[in-house]
């Protein structure tokens, strides 16, 4: 059946809508072979058993569906402005100030998340290909059921599954994690940790992690204290 997101959300069922199946391009197939890396989440909401109301899959999207993403908040955004233009405002270039990039931002946030976020279980079209459907109906169902604090760990979510996927991720190095850890005892007026990306911020949580296990395993096998720094076999770039 799927998860009936707007339900469990709102608690009213929206009426269900017939979408005509895609039918993928045989060579794009061919080319892409492996469908898009994916990880199943819990959703950001707890039902009053405090556990997540549902299970979902957020899949990391291609270029061309993030440029589709850009141009379609931007386009949402626009329309914002214009619906509440009256005659004689400034031109639309004019005011592109604070509150035209908060709604964009926003915006892209909503647009991501709807290409994104999918039912955890695969179904079959007509032609027995198999796909994960959409779990919003909509951008418009996406703004009316979540709060801003869901919407920002959803958007949150997505870039760590992108982060964990990419060929780029990579534990720091021992001198890396020296001269943050260096930083952070110089005190909080320096606020390094600020200045991190959501990404360095995970890289920087795992290469922790993969010192102090090196450094329990090197102290059980041996008995005696460990030497200092990173597991050097845990730091390396992906498909090294």
């Amino acid at each position: 059946m799927g998860v009936d997101v707007a339900k469990l959300l709102s608690g009213k069922a929206l009426p269900e809508t017939s979408t005509e199946s895609v039918q993928p391009n045989e060579l794009v197939r061919k080319l892409m072979a492996r469908e898009a890396p994916a990880e199943i989440l819990p959703f950001p909401r707890n039902g009053i058993d405090g556990k997540a109301l549902f299970d979902y899959r957020m899949r990391v999207l291609t270029q061309f569906e993030l440029d589709a993403c850009t141009v379609d908040a931007e386009r949402y955004t626009r329309k914002q402005f214009l619906d509440k233009k009256t005659p004689g405002d400034e031109d639309l270039g004019a005011v592109k100030g604070e509150a035209w990039t908060e709604v964009f931002s926003n915006s892209k946030v909503v647009e991501v998340l709807q290409r994104a976020c999918t039912q955890p279980e695969m179904k079959k079209n007509d032609s027995g290909i198999g796909y994960y459907p959409p779990l919003f109906q909509g951008c418009q169902q996406i703004r009316k059921l979540l709060t801003s604090d869901e919407l920002g760990s959803l958007g949150d979510a997505y870039l760590n599954v992108q982060f964990k996927f990419g060929k780029l991720f990579r534990l720091m190095s021992a001198d890396e994690v020296d001269e943050v850890v260096n930083q952070l005892e110089k005190g909080i007026d320096s606020y390094p940790l600020s200045h991190l990306e959501p990404g360095q911020l995970i890289v920087l949580v795992c290469s922790l992690a993969a010192r102090n296990r090196a450094l329990r395993i090197d102290t059980g096998s041996s008995g005696g204290p460990a030497e200092s720094g990173t597991d050097e076999t845990l730091i390396k770039m992906d498909g090294e």
